[in-house]
């Protein structure tokens, strides 16, 4: 690592607006969770009650073909356990909106997509392997904000970063450092969640390249001038 290399510092972003709708949809369908948990609607009194439908289990989508559930577990979080939302916002915050800034809104909302579906697939898949994946319930868009994390790492790999002055790491250690703290809590807890997590990593990973600059000049496989023969009005180019 050069070391010159400026230092990226870690501080309060401003939040784009993209992300303030994505934060504001989360925080609703948390609210109502909240709110109709244990009334019954639809005939659901679990803790998630209309929702639950929407959070994903391996053995619902085998037996029961709800494929939808490998996207919409994103969306729901355990009306419990606000302390997850609060770290799916600030994930928002902190890695999105900069990211946004980088790639721009499309290829942010792609990245979330895309590792979403990830995560879903990787959880679903995991549930062969124990009964314990097989009916675990997997919910919160984890594997989303890994992904964003593992994206916004690997476009800044080897650039230290400081965090609030608090602690400089690069990228690329920074990455290790929470993919390592994901597996151990995996072994710990064995989730499903975290198998979606581990995929958001990966995926993340693959996705946050840096693509090649815009308007550069494509590589010819001929060299020298060209000449433009012209026969009957129309015209071909042949390499020298």
């Amino acid at each position: 690592m050069d070391d010159h290399e400026p230092t990226v510092q870690m501080q309060l972003p401003r939040m784009t607006r993209a992300m303030k709708t994505l934060s504001a949809v989360l925080a609703a369908v948390w609210l109502m969770e909240v709110l109709l948990q244990g009334t019954g609607i639809g005939g659901l009194r679990g803790p998630l009650g209309p929702f639950e439908p929407l959070a994903l289990v391996p053995a619902a989508v085998f037996q029961r073909l709800r494929v939808w559930q490998l996207v919409t577990y994103a969306l729901v979080h355990d009306p419990a356990n606000v302390v997850g939302l609060i770290f799916t916002v600030l994930g928002l915050w902190f890695l999105g909106a900069p990211l946004e800034r980088e790639v721009g809104t499309r290829r942010v909302f792609v990245i979330l997509g895309v590792s979403t579906l990830a995560g879903g697939l990787a959880a679903t898949l995991a549930g062969l392997v124990t009964t314990a994946l097989y009916m675990s319930v997997t919910l919160s868009p984890a594997a989303a904000t890994t992904a964003l994390l593992s994206a916004w790492c690997r476009r800044h790999a080897d650039a230290p970063m400081s965090f609030f002055g608090l602690v400089t790491l690069t990228g690329r250690r920074l990455l290790a450092l929470s993919v390592a703290v994901t597996a151990l809590e995996f072994v710990w807890q064995r989730s499903g969640t975290g198998v979606a997590a581990l995929a958001g990593f990966a995926t993340g990973w693959i996705l946050g390249r840096r693509p090649s600059l815009p308007g550069a000049p494509r590589r010819r496989t001929d060299s020298g001038p060209r000449f433009r023969v012209i026969q009957g009005g129309g015209g071909r180019d042949l390499p020298n």
